[in-house]
């Protein structure tokens, strides 16, 4: 399972993953039919992003079963009052 953050975004903690090509990517040995895997990513908006909500995207692979895309709305929060948190 790979994570690509929208423009703007530079990841900050995301425990268990290995970067490959800019994505955060997760494996896992087996996951059931159906099963739900929740996967959290910390990030961080770059200097001067002013945008308030982007999309973001994950892919998963795996050797028998179609490719699978979700999306979900990320909204971008000020830091201490000040650009630079980001929420979602």
């Amino acid at each position: 399972m790979c994570d690509r953050l929208p423009v703007g975004l530079a990841f900050g903690r995301v425990p268990g993953a290995r970067f490959r090509e800019g994505r955060a990517c997760w494996s896992f040995d087996y996951l059931a039919p159906y099963a739900r895997r929740t996967l959290r990513v910390t990030a961080r908006a770059d200097r001067g992003f002013v945008v308030r909500r982007v999309r973001n995207e994950a892919t998963a692979v795996a050797r028998n079963a179609p490719l699978r895309t979700a999306a979900a709305p990320v909204r971008i929060d000020p830091a201490f009052g000040a650009a630079g948190g980001v929420t979602g």
